[in-house]
This record gives C-alpha cells, structure tokens and sequence, in this order.
C-alpha cells in the first residue's frame, strides 16, 4: 500500500509533490490511518485499488491542493478514504476510476471553494461518489460516469453557491444522482442523462 508514502498513523503533508507514483493495492502515492494534506500536487499516479492518489483509512483533510489524471482500477481516481472527508481550496481534474468516484470516494463529505471538472467514473459518480455531501462556492464540471450521477452520485447532498454544469451519465442523474438535494443559491444546467438529466431523487425530492 502506498507507493511513495504508507503510514498506519497520522500522515500529515505539506508543500510537497509526488507524480507517476503507484501501488499494486490502495493508495498509488500515499496511504495512512488520518492523512492531513495542505498545498500538495498529486499527478498522473496510479493505484491497483482505492485511492488513484491518496487512500486514508480514517479521516481525510485536504486544503489548497491539486490532483490530476490520476488513476484507480477501484474507486476514487484521485482520492479514497474510509471515512469522511474535508476539501478546502482544491482542484481536481482528469482524474478517472474504474469503478465509483472518478475523483473523489468516501463518506460524508465537505467540499469548500474547489472545483471538480473533468473526471469519469467507469461506474458511478463521475466526480464524486459518497455519502452526505456538503458543498460550497464549489464548481461540479464535465464529469462523467458510465452508471448513476455524472457529477456525483450520493445519500444526500446540500449544495450552496455551486455550480453544477456539462455532466453526462449513461443512466440516471445527469448531474446528480441523489436521495435528497437542497439547493441554495446554486445552479445545475446543461447536464444529460437517462432520467433526470440534471438531477435524479428516488427517496427524498429536491429542495
């Protein structure tokens, strides 16, 4: 586990770099138990399973960071955790797994001032893939996803100034694939999909 980088503890990176690393299992450049990542490039690295990037057993925080094409043969192109994760100031593009979450996989979420854009899923949530998800002043753009939510596939999500944008999903949720949704101050526009080519709810509606 962990091509450059594999801790059971707390990992804690800063103003670093890592590029074409990879692992046969989780975490192509880095794997830990809690993992705090702030202003850190993570490109083109690969993982044989979780976490095309980065794979945290526990809590994952990220601040000020960028990922991109990284790659998974599981879930979480760029990143991966087992627990829930924090995005602050981030961007991720091009980054691409083969089965859920083309950039992002975990549980409950929160993602600030980032933006998602050109990611692909080969299964569900083109971008992201998890469970309740939080995101502000963020952007959600060209994803993709063979299977639910070309932009993200998830439990719930509470969207506030965010745009949700160019998404494509082979199936259902163009742009979301959701229980519930609560917009604020948010847009989701020219997104295509089977039914519901913006955003599909099968439980809890839109709001």
């Amino acid at each position: 586990d962990g091509g450059a980088v594999s801790r059971y503890f707390y990992i804690i990176l800063i103003k670093s770099s890592f590029s074409v690393k990879s692992s046969v299992a989780d975490g192509g450049a880095v794997e830990g138990n809690t993992t705090d990542i702030t202003s850190t490039i993570f490109t083109g690295n690969n993982s044989g399973e979780d976490g095309g990037a980065i794979y945290s057993e526990n809590n994952l925080t990220i601040t000020e960071s960028t990922f991109s094409g990284n790659t998974s043969d599981d879930d979480g192109g760029a990143v991966s955790s087992n627990n829930d994760i924090m995005i602050n100031n981030s961007t991720f593009a091009g980054n691409s797994a083969a089965e859920d979450g083309g950039a992002i996989e975990g549980d409950d979420m929160t993602i600030t001032d980032s933006t998602i854009s050109e990611n692909a899923a080969s299964d569900n949530g083109g971008g992201i893939f998890g469970g309740d998800i939080i995101i502000v002043n963020s952007t959600i753009m060209a994803n993709t996803s063979l299977g639910f939510g070309g932009g993200i596939s998830s439990s719930t999500v509470d969207a506030v100034n965010t745009l949700v944008s160019s998404i494509r999903s082979n199936t259902d949720g163009g742009g979301l694939d959701v229980n519930a949704t609560i917009l604020t101050n948010s847009t989701v526009v020219a997104n295509i999909g089977g039914d519901g080519g913006g955003i599909w709810s099968d439980v809890g509606g839109v709001t």
